[in-house]
Parts: C-alpha cells; sequence; structure tokens
C-alpha cells in the first residue's frame, strides 16, 4: 500500500539519500534520486487532491476493487512539468519564482535537466557542487518541498 502519506515518507527517504551519496562524491546518483524526490512529492500532492489513497494500488484478478484504475493512469509519468500542471500548480509556479530564488534556482537545475532515463546516463554527467546547491533548493525550508506542501 503507499497512501499519500506513505509516498511522502519514501520522497523524503530518497532526499535523505541523495545528501548522502553527494557527501560521498556520487552525484549522479543524487541528482536522479532527488529528482524521483520531486516526483513522488507530486504525486502524493496528487492524491490528496483527488482523494487517490493508493496511487500505486496492486492490480489483483486483472482488475482494481475500487474503480479508481482510470483515474490513476495519467499519473504513471515521470514528467515533473507535466504532474505539475495536473497538480494544477503551474501558474502558482510561475509566480513564486518570481520572488523566490530558492523556487528558480531548483526549478532551473531539476526540471530542465531531470528525467527519468537520468539513470542510464554515463557515470560523471552532473558536477556534485551544483548538485548539493539543488539538495539545498529542495530540501531546506522555503525550498521546493514545502512550497509543494503547502500549495
Amino acid at each position: 500500500m503507499n497512501t499519500p502519506q506513505e509516498i511522502e515518507d519514501i520522497a523524503m527517504s530518497r532526499i535523505e539519500e541523495a545528501d548522502i551519496l553527494v557527501k560521498a562524491g556520487r552525484s549522479d546518483g543524487a541528482f536522479y534520486l532527488l529528482g524521483y524526490a520531486v516526483e513522488l512529492m507530486l504525486k502524493n500532492k496528487l492524491c490528496r487532491l483527488l482523494d487517490i489513497p493508493d496511487l500505486f494500488k496492486e492490480i489483483r484478478n486483472g482488475e482494481r476493487s475500487d474503480g479508481l484504475s482510470d483515474l490513476r493512469r495519467p499519473f504513471m509519468i515521470h514528467t515533473l512539468k507535466t504532474l505539475i500542471k495536473y497538480c494544477g500548480l503551474q501558474r502558482k509556479l510561475a509566480s513564486e519564482m518570481e520572488t523566490n530564488t530558492m523556487i528558480r534556482l531548483a526549478i532551473s537545475l531539476l526540471f530542465e535537466s531531470w528525467s527519468e532515463d537520468c539513470r542510464y546516463k554515463p557515470c560523471g554527467y552532473c558536477v556534485g557542487i551544483d548538485v548539493q546547491i539543488l539538495i539545498d533548493s529542495v530540501k531546506n525550508p522555503g525550498g521546493l518541498i514545502e512550497w509543494i506542501r503547502q500549495n
């Protein structure tokens, strides 16, 4: 079962893991995990907005017993920009970026470069210092994770 709270807990664990990796000089893995954490936070937001109790519920006997299969399907994507749109946050985010340097930094470093395909890129594609700055702009107070929670 992956309730919205469980999804958020996983996202926060991935951020902690990204922080450990970047400090160990493993920026590529840290970058991938950080993008994945933001993806999970956006999916958490969707669950809460649409009152979906279990986004990743397994199909049993070929069917989902709760009748939410069609509702879940569009959210099984990894594109952060699209998930922001699905959450109804695109305009708010654009407005926030005008005044919040930390959010603007997170978006410019993450949304333009991250995809689930990052896990297949050759080692060394990330610069360590940029990933540490990104981690800080995502997890610190006033950062992207807090903004997603509050909006």
